[in-house]
């Protein structure tokens, strides 16, 4: 196959199937951040909240939920205002 059909296969296969596509996009990505240390940086944070009390990460999470929630909710409306 030359690399025009495979980027044409490619092409066709994501607009078939989005799901797929971005499931294999995502595993070259875990690869590199595998490759650059993630796993050195997720222990380092981890020894940095052993000091963390309970009520501290509670409302980190809380925090952080909420303002993905509302980010979430604020993009869907303005989708649905475009229709």
């Amino acid at each position: 196959m030359s690399i025009f059909e495979i980027l044409n296969t490619l092409g066709e296969t994501f607009i078939a199937k989005r799901e797929m596509c971005l499931y294999l996009l995502t595993l070259p990505v875990i690869g590199l951040c595998e490759r650059y240390g993630l796993k050195e940086k997720a222990i380092m944070l981890i020894k940095k909240a052993k000091g963390l009390s309970t009520g501290k990460l509670l409302t980190g999470y809380l925090f952080i939920r909420e303002v993905s929630s509302a980010v979430s909710v604020k993009d869907s409306v303005k989708f649905r205002m475009k229709k």
